[in-house]
């Protein structure tokens, strides 16, 4: 079972792939300092067990998804240096074991 996922620093350039819903025992996701585009995919609310996930500095777009507050054992949210519009939702202080939120 795959528990870490670091593709940090490998100028990938699409959009995160909505599979990686499947990775269910995923712990840990760093997607940071990339090209990827478009929008969070809802499937990543389907990682359960994922407690840490970075997404910065990415070409990132749309609102940040709802879905994401379904990530009940998220501690480290790191989202910022990316193109997100809209409100940030109010369920996202929901997320109990979030020690860090970075959103710059």
């Amino acid at each position: 079972d795959l528990y870490l996922l670091n593709l940090s620093y490998n100028s990938l350039s699409s959009q995160i792939p909505p599979e990686i819903g499947n990775l269910k025992n995923l712990q840990m996701l760093y997607l940071s300092n990339n090209s990827f585009v478009g929008n969070i995919p809802d499937t990543m609310s389907q990682l359960q067990n994922l407690q840490v996930l970075y997404l910065r500095s990415n070409q990132l777009t749309g609102t940040i998804p709802p879905s994401i507050t379904k990530l009940q054992h998220l501690n480290f949210l790191n989202i910022g240096d990316n193109k997100f519009t809209g409100e940030i939702s109010a369920d996202l202080g929901n997320l109990k074991n979030l020690m860090y939120l970075y959103m710059n």
